[in-house]
């Protein structure tokens, strides 16, 4: 094999690899915008009595709204997920299910603005 064979070889591999990794995330990305789309549903129907669960208003000012949590300093997804599954007052009681929570948390992350 040549050298200009070889080098041919080598740059349709790494396009390869490149379209492979590509392809990979793009399922992924597709899956956490379908949950993300999933909070803000649960979201508009559980918070938005208390936040302002979404840019342009939609809820109440009666809590933090929900862009303010997710570009705190402070917050985790550890954290988040521990309020969530176990909240204090003032917050209500509520009864979600572990991937409600995971959708609820998946649309609050993403309302963070990039560093």
């Amino acid at each position: 094999m040549s050298r200009i064979d070889l080098t041919q070889s080598l740059v349709r591999l790494a396009a390869l690899c490149g379209l492979a990794a590509i392809l990979a995330v793009v399922p992924r990305h597709a899956a956490m915008a379908q949950q993300s789309a999933d909070g803000l549903a649960i979201a508009r129907q559980w918070c938005a009595s208390c936040h302002i669960v979404e840019p342009g208003g939609v809820g109440s000012d009666a809590a933090r709204p929900f862009a303010e949590v997710a570009n705190d300093p402070n917050f985790t997804m550890d954290g988040l997920r521990a309020w969530l599954s176990d909240p204090h007052p003032p917050m209500p009681s509520l009864t979600l299910t572990n991937e409600e929570i995971d959708a609820l948390m998946a649309y609050i992350a993403s309302l963070r603005q990039p560093d």
